[in-house]
């Protein structure tokens, strides 16, 4: 039995009352803003619509990324309660395919809600690419705030993902979906 793996990259966060360039807050406190909130909304009702039932969210403990969790889930259904983890406010690829590897292999469809670059790498290096492929390059080329990714993997257990194991079945962002 095949795994699915649905990677979002948490909603659009505030850098308020400062700005990017020289925030000096507590990175890990910066919560969405309205147009998070919003994108965070549109995804989860897609997320709905598209997949149903989805075994279980994990989530990194940033603000921004577990109230990115908190509306998805008001929007999915799950079979088991939701994970918000501070090993996943990680911004490192090779912890998030640490963690990814030590899920439970009852777990079958599974959504992560991380950060960039991890979140972007990571996936990149799972699915097998092709740059013929009008999905594969739009990811290949940003993966934006609210952005997911679903991917089929060719893998029985989470132990086996690894480099080019999986396919990109989909790749979505809140402007695709509501423009």
């Amino acid at each position: 039995m095949t795994k699915n793996l649905i990677l979002v990259r948490h909603a659009k966060s505030s850098w308020s009352p400062y700005n990017r360039k020289n925030f000096s807050g507590d990175d890990h406190q910066r919560p969405l803003n309205i147009r998070g909130n919003q994108a965070a909304n549109v995804i989860g009702s897609y997320l709905r619509s598209k997949y149903g039932t989805i075994d279980k969210i994990f989530s990194s403990s940033a603000l921004r990324a577990s109230q990115t969790y908190t509306i998805i889930k008001s929007h999915v259904h799950t079979t088991y309660k939701g994970n918000i983890d501070t090993t996943l406010y990680t911004f490192d690829a090779k912890k998030l395919l640490a963690y990814i590897r030590n899920i439970d292999d009852q777990l079958k469809n599974i959504i992560i809600i991380g950060h960039n670059p991890a979140i972007h790498e990571i996936c990149l290096n799972i699915i097998i690419s092709n740059d013929h492929d009008e999905v594969y390059a739009k990811i290949k080329k940003k993966f934006p705030t609210c952005g997911t990714a679903q991917i089929r993997l060719n893998c029985t257990k989470w132990i086996e993902v690894k480099n080019n194991c999986g396919h990109l079945e989909n790749f979505v962002t809140p402007k695709l979906i509501s423009d």
